[in-house]
């Protein structure tokens, strides 16, 4: 009974947490693989006990470090499709909950329950058109992660930059456009970043 009220919930889930950030650091695959099972479950044991939608998404905002993590150890695995499942696990959850339940917003705070769970990979694929092809990117601390499909393909790349160099990127360009800058800066930075995009692409990783 004590185990099950949610205050100890969640410090398990920051105990187990810690845990399997130590095992990524230390490169112990196998007891991160296992430890990361059990900071899954703790982390949807203490999300159906938070009712605001507000404060669902800043708990997992706040712990994308763990799917992060995740994404990141699976690449290192070469196993991209569970990388992109992780991906997708960690989106949009509470959202896609809502649409599912087919109640109003009021009724599912009051009564909040997982109901939906991402497509997998194969489901997105079997409900792709012909000629549409997805890009999904993953902001990693120390490469960017892409991977493209369409119905009968997928690939993976990688760029080694680390996210605080992506977000300078970002942010140079942002802030020619909120200061007015002349419209040939701004081609020219468009244009380094869509050389830079390129080149981020050419390179496959499995």
């Amino acid at each position: 009974m004590y185990g099950q009220l949610p205050e100890i919930t969640f410090s398990a889930y920051r105990i187990h947490k810690g845990k399997l950030l130590c095992y990524r650091d230390l490169n112990q695959r196998e007891q991160f693989a296992a430890e990361f099972k059990t900071v899954l479950d703790l982390s949807e044991e203490y999300r159906r006990t938070i009712r605001e939608d507000s404060s669902r998404q800043a708990f997992f905002e706040n712990e994308q470090t763990v799917c992060d993590a995740a994404i990141d150890n699976a690449i290192s695995e070469h196993d991209n499709q569970s990388a992109f499942g992780f991906v997708e696990d960690s989106k949009a959850r509470s959202l896609l909950e809502f649409l599912a339940s087919q109640k109003s917003i009021a009724e599912v705070e009051n009564d909040f329950a997982s109901v939906a769970n991402p497509l997998s990979l194969h489901e997105v694929q079997t409900r792709l058109p012909e000629q549409v092809q997805v890009v999904q990117y993953a902001v990693l601390p120390h490469r960017l992660a892409i991977w493209t499909l369409s119905k009968t393909r997928f690939d993976f790349t990688e760029k080694p930059i680390t996210s605080a160099d992506l977000e300078s990127k970002i942010d140079a360009y942002q802030t020619l456009i909120l200061s007015k800058s002349p419209p040939a800066d701004l081609k020219r930075v468009a244009q380094d970043l869509y050389v830079w995009l390129l080149r981020m692409r050419g390179t496959k990783s499995g």
